[in-house]
């Protein structure tokens, strides 16, 4: 048996033995140091941002007001739909009064235009019987002069009272 050949070996793993011990608790410490460092930090799930010192007052605001203007938050599409949809409720709504403000400015032509004619309706009862166009009955005649008027009664009479 050879006894130097046997130490080198057993000296050799022992050494390699011992450095794996002391690479493993580099590794260790290291995971340890980034534990430690996840413990004071976070980061936003949505774009990977990080955040150092949450233990600080201010880290609460500071997180809240990335999280209101992350690009990547779920939160921007739906505001980007309720903005789309304002805009198209508005354009609506400006149509709507467009058509409001013109059925009101017919309603007041038309009313406009009602009273205009009940100011002038004593005027056309006094011109028809000024014409002499109105018959008993009230209703007007469709003969236009008292000549007419006059030559469709006679007409009317003889018709009536038959050959003589």
């Amino acid at each position: 048996m050879d006894f130097d050949r046997e130490w080198t070996t057993f000296a050799l793993e022992a050494e390699e033995e011992a450095h794996g011990f002391v690479r493993i608790a580099r590794e260790h410490n290291k995971l340890r140091a980034e534990v430690e460092k996840m413990g004071h930090t976070t980061w936003c799930a949505y774009c990977g941002e990080y955040f150092v010192e949450i233990a600080d007052a201010n880290a609460c605001d500071k997180i809240g007001a990335h999280i209101a203007v992350c690009p990547k938050h779920p939160m921007r599409e739906v505001e980007r739909e309720r903005d789309e949809a304002r805009a198209e409720v508005e354009t609506q709504h400006h149509a709507f009064m467009a058509g409001v403000e013109e059925r009101c400015e017919l309603a007041r032509e038309r009313d406009e235009a009602r009273s205009e004619v009940e100011r002038l309706r004593p005027y056309e009862t006094e011109a028809l019987a000024a014409r002499n166009l109105v018959t008993r009955d009230g209703r007007a005649s469709l003969a236009s002069t008292r000549r007419e008027n006059q030559d469709a009664y006679a007409a009317a009479r003889a018709a009536n009272e038959g050959p003589k």
